[in-house]
């Protein structure tokens, strides 16, 4: 920390800034930093930028308002961030390039702009009304025991989901790229289970309606594609089109496989694309955090916890909206642990038995290639969701134990 002098004169760098509801989101977007703060926090910073010393920003606020207010304390709080310079190594994100950068703003505007967003509402309200005709264009789950070819459309299946996921991610990308914000698709995990995920900070500092849109764009993408497969299939249902039996099997299951994302994207517990529609529409930019730190000060006073977070500064609008979403973090994250503990950890440990007995030449289950496509793609995909969770808990456990 480097401690800041009530005579210090701060050099502030330049930045962006936006006002969401009780908070000010403040960025630097060549070195990816992005932070809500109250807006007395940007006061201060206008007050140093002006050439004030921190003694008299502190000396004015409490004139003004007739309380302390501690700027060194938040000056600190800023560089730890790696908002301030400090002369040391900063500890805020380089900025990255983006991906695709070759689609200029105006390109990814047309793709998101009004016009192509009524043309993706025609294509879903299409497809919603084939379906509301003839609700059996949509199969049920038993379509992925695909009757022929299991293995290979088995494969066809997930080659084709991953293609559709990152679609998906793309499509966040040029929405940050029409609202000029950076962004790159990452990998990571929500709760237990892998994840692709863009990393688009800077949208926070976007317009509502560019926030909106990058935010939901993903969930729109994936909804027009279920419903040009629902299309695909009423029109082979009625010879409209030819396809062989097992290409409208595939189109099932992938529609399967766009529903379950479409459904995952509704998960407000973890920072799914609803979330971030959630949190936007709350004008609470930091929900999830701010209700992470507000269930630890409860251990805390049930000493279950070492030191409290300072939530002195969130408004009282947005504690009463982290009271309300606390309940709904604890319902989701129980539901996805008794999920994973009664269903998904058992689930796995057959695939790894009928697995052992494959390879070590005992009578198993798995007498054909086909299901050994499935342990294969469970022990990969879920498998390696779990391992990074429980090992990911670990090490922060590990670290909690040493630096206590």
């Amino acid at each position: 920390m480097p401690g800041y002098a009530l005579d210090a004169i701060v050099d502030v760098p330049e930045f962006e800034h936006t006002r969401d509801g009780g908070t000010v989101t403040i960025g630097r977007t060549e070195r990816d930093v992005f932070l809500s703060i109250p807006p007395v926090g940007l006061d201060v910073l206008r007050a140093l930028a002006a050439g004030q010393t921190v003694g008299e920003v502190q000396r004015e606020y409490r004139a003004r308002h007739g309380d302390a207010l501690d700027v060194p304390e938040f000056l600190d709080a800023l560089a730890a961030e790696g908002f301030l310079d400090t002369g040391a190594a900063a500890p805020g994100r380089r900025r990255r390039g983006s991906d695709l950068p070759w689609l200029s703003a105006a390109a990814a505007r047309r793709l998101v702009g009004g016009p192509a967003l009524t043309l993706y509402g025609a294509v879903i309200a299409l497809g919603v009304g084939l379906l509301v005709l003839d609700p059996a264009l949509y199969p049920g789950p038993t379509v992925l025991l695909y009757p022929a070819h299991f293995a290979a459309l088995t494969w066809a299946t997930i080659a084709l989901t991953l293609l559709g996921v990152a679609i998906h991610e793309l499509a966040h990308v040029v929405a940050a790229r029409a609202a000029v914000v950076p962004a790159r698709v990452t990998i990571g995990t929500q709760i237990y289970v892998l994840v692709a995920q863009t990393d688009m900070s800077g949208i926070r500092l976007a317009p509502r309606r560019d926030r909106y849109v990058a935010f939901a764009i993903g969930a729109v993408i994936d909804a027009v594609s279920t419903a040009l497969l629902i299309c695909l299939r009423w029109a082979a249902e009625r010879h409209r089109i030819d396809l062989p039996d097992w290409a409208v099997q595939l189109a099932g299951g992938l529609m399967i496989s766009y529903t379950t994302r479409l459904l995952w994207q509704t998960f407000l517990f973890v920072r799914t694309d609803g979330y971030y529609i959630l949190s936007t529409a709350l004008r609470c930019p930091s929900l999830l955090g701010d209700t992470e730190a507000y269930l630890h000060n409860w251990l805390v006073r049930l000493r279950l916890g070492r030191r409290p977070v300072d939530q002195s500064a969130v408004p009282a609008r947005e504690l009463a909206v982290i009271r309300w979403y606390a309940v709904l973090w604890l319902l989701g994250r129980i539901a996805a642990i008794l999920v994973l503990v009664f269903l998904g950890l058992p689930v796995l440990g057959g695939y790894l038995y009928q697995t052992y007995l494959l390879l070590t030449g005992q009578p198993t289950r798995m007498t054909s290639l086909d299901f050994a496509t499935v342990a294969a793609i469970v022990l990969v995909f879920d498998f390696g969701g779990v391992y990074v969770w429980v090992f990911g808990h670990l090490r922060r456990l590990r670290r909690l134990l040493t630096s206590g």
